[in-house]
């Protein structure tokens, strides 16, 4: 028993001394804070040094109910002197006290100016019987004889009761929370609260604000206008201003059709050659420097004189149009996909379907083709040019000199001739002959030398050059005969 009531003393001491380091440290913690705070003021000069001004009351003298938590502090500050005792007429002056007064525990402390000293009584100068009076006071409800009883009996009654006793020095019963609810509702309470600020409710219509921004982006790209700083879809492709009037046009079309569907208006399918889907996007050139987006020009895309016939098929009629959009799904159009590249090779060769356009409108097409290419390209007529005008020069040159030599009298009329001739052969432009020279075995991996008795430009070559170059002449000769 002796040792189990050192052990429940020793573990009380403890809980003091814990409660007393506590409170030290937070009032060194408050000190700390009063002092940052006075350096902050006296850094911006708004309190001068040696000056310290109203000072607030420290918290041990400003009365508040949080400090009486047990029933022992009640009698302390009920026992407390008043800090200022009011003046009497009575009262003899400090001249005539005695200088030596006998000491008493129960006369309060006084200084010598006869102003009471205030002050607690710690828990270790109490005696033991005001000690378990107060246990007794907390909370506890065990009177000595039960306590023993108790702590005799059971250890789990003595460490429950301990328990009690922690849960009672928690509460006050002088401070009442008019809030009932348990300390998880308020948590999540406080929560709730600190999401529904300001700041946060700005931060949700921000998203909400982007989602409507994405929604009304989809929409106008869905319609075909460009979207900037959007990266737009590789398989959409940008055309000229014949292609942009093109969908124009086919969206007009398209609307009045009742036959087809929404759908369509930016999709269709050519059945020629090509079995790939011709996408047009109209681009509406808004923002960028002074209201417009440059736009980088775009290749357009070669049609061949089949698919040229079919779109004006396209465009004439309704009927036509709707006959070969249906005539589009047939047995030779297939998407299937991991087959091997030489079968795919051999079914786009072999497995086409005819185009269903007459050929009398293929043949149009194809003439006004064979027309544009007879044109000479334009820097090929340049050279010619360049070329027909420096042959002028030289015979201007020619002209004058043969004139200087009529006007000679001294050279006789088959001279002149002669002279006249030979100007005017010099005059001519003839082609540089080029000398080709055969090369051997002896000659390969050297620097070539021009050949002895060769003049003028050469050329070195050799057999196998020589048949590469006629290989190359019978594979392109090939190739026209196929096209016709």
């Amino acid at each position: 028993q002796e040792d189990e009531e050192l052990d429940a003393i020793e573990a009380h001491v403890a809980e003091v001394a814990l409660e007393e380091s506590k409170d030290a440290k937070r009032r060194k913690k408050k000190a700390n804070k009063i002092r940052a705070r006075l350096n902050e003021k006296m850094n911006l000069k708004m309190v001068l040094k040696g000056d310290e001004g109203p000072r607030e009351e420290a918290d041990d003298e400003v009365f508040t109910l949080k400090n009486i938590s047990s029933a022992r502090k009640m009698e302390h500050l009920d026992d407390q002197m008043p800090d200022l005792l009011a003046d009497s007429d009575n009262e003899p002056d400090s001249e005539f006290r005695p200088k030596f007064v006998k000491f008493s525990r129960d006369n309060p402390m006084v200084d010598d100016e006869g102003n009471v000293i205030e002050g607690e009584v710690s828990d270790f100068e109490l005696s033991d019987d005001e000690e378990e009076s107060d246990l007794d006071q907390e909370g506890m409800g065990l009177s000595d004889n039960e306590s023993a009883d108790g702590a005799s009996g059971n250890e789990e009654e003595v460490a429950r009761a301990r328990e009690v006793q922690a849960k009672l020095r928690a509460t006050n019963p002088l401070l009442t929370d008019l809030d009932y609810r348990d300390k998880d509702t308020k948590r999540h309470q406080r929560v709730q609260f600190w999401y529904e600020k300001d700041n946060l409710k700005a931060l949700e219509d921000e998203e909400d604000a982007e989602h409507d921004l994405d929604r009304i982006a989809a929409e106008f790209r869905k319609k075909g206008v460009k979207i900037l700083g959007k990266q737009e879809d590789p398989a959409e492709r940008v055309l000229g201003k014949k292609a942009r009037k093109r969908a124009k046009y086919q969206k007009d079309t398209e609307k009045s059709d009742s036959d087809t569907t929404d759908d369509e208006t930016e999709k269709v399918q050519a059945t020629g050659n090509s079995h790939h889907e011709l996408t047009y996007k109209v681009v509406e050139k808004v923002g960028g420097k002074e209201g417009f987006d440059v736009v980088q020009p775009k290749k357009k895309i070669r049609l061949s004189e089949e698919e040229l016939a079919l779109g004006a098929l396209l465009t004439s009629s309704r009927r036509k149009r709707r006959d070969l959009i249906d005539a589009a799904w047939n047995r030779y159009a297939f998407g299937d996909e991991d087959l091997p590249d030489w079968f795919v090779r051999d079914e786009q060769m072999h497995m086409r379907k005819e185009a269903p356009v007459p050929k009398e409108l293929v043949g149009e097409y194809r003439k006004r083709m064979e027309e544009i290419n007879v044109r000479p390209i334009k820097k090929v007529m340049e050279a010619k040019a360049r070329k027909k005008k420096r042959a002028l020069k030289r015979l201007a040159k020619a002209k004058k000199k043969a004139e200087a030599v009529l006007d000679n009298p001294d050279a006789s009329s088959q001279e002149k001739i002669r002279q006249i001739k030979k100007l005017y052969k010099k005059a001519e432009d003839r082609k540089k002959d080029v000398t080709y020279v055969v090369s051997r075995k002896a000659f390969a991996g050297k620097k070539a030398k021009r050949p002895a008795g060769v003049k003028g430009p050469y050329r070195i070559v050799d057999l196998r050059q020589k048949k590469d170059k006629r290989a190359t002449a019978a594979r392109e000769k090939r190739k026209g005969k196929r096209r016709k």
